[in-house]
């Protein structure tokens, strides 16, 4: 299942469950493909430097102090009712202009 589609300052890209912690990662667009199948594969270098791994470790209620998050492809995020879904989108807003693809 494909999981939720979030736009975030202008930046498109999904939510994953963290690969350790139950943290929730944005991982931009151009750092997801996806299969014929519909699974997801990650570019975990290209999250890297795109400055998510950090900024979601700072918007998470799930991460350690200093604890990068990195996204697990097994892992998406596909319920947008999910509580965490709503308290990470209510951080972010605080910050990003945060839409919710439909």
């Amino acid at each position: 299942m494909k999981p939720l589609e979030l736009m975030i300052a202008g930046e498109r890209g999904y939510l994953f469950e963290g690969e350790i912690s139950d943290a929730l990662v944005f991982v931009p667009h151009d750092c997801v493909f996806f299969t014929d199948s519909g699974d997801a594969a990650i570019d975990q270098t290209g999250c890297f430097l795109s400055g998510w791994t950090d900024k979601s470790m700072r918007f998470s209620s799930d991460a350690d102090d200093g604890e990068r998050v990195f996204a697990s492809a097994e892992r998406p995020v596909t319920n947008p009712n999910d509580p965490r879904v709503k308290a990470l989108l209510q951080r972010l807003r605080h910050v990003y202009s945060v839409t919710l693809a439909s």
